[in-house]
């Protein structure tokens, strides 16, 4: 059998406000290098592509270029997203 007790809406929408804000918390120190590293690579990508007239070393960089972008704006939205699943819970009150 198994002890898997029911939790409300409200208490689950904080477990998971706890939990994303404890990897966002977790990741807050290395974010930032790690996209300017990876804006750096795509950079590099892109220009080589560039001058090489290579279409899959310019793609390689502008895909970089994009999933840094949306990565970091993942990031920097997380606290939103977290008060936003918050006011979520509160309406299941």
């Amino acid at each position: 059998m198994s002890n898997i007790q029911a939790i409300t809406p409200q208490q689950f929408g904080q477990s998971l406000a706890n939990a994303i804000m404890v990897l966002y918390n977790s990741i807050s120190l290395v974010i930032v290098p790690l996209v300017m590293l990876v804006l750096l690579i795509s950079a590099i990508l892109f220009i080589a592509g560039a001058f090489s007239h290579s279409g899959t070393l310019k793609k390689m960089g502008t895909g970089g270029f994009v999933g840094a972008g949306l990565g970091f704006l993942v990031y920097a939205a997380t606290p939103f997203i977290v008060g936003l699943l918050k006011s979520m819970a509160q309406s299941f009150k």
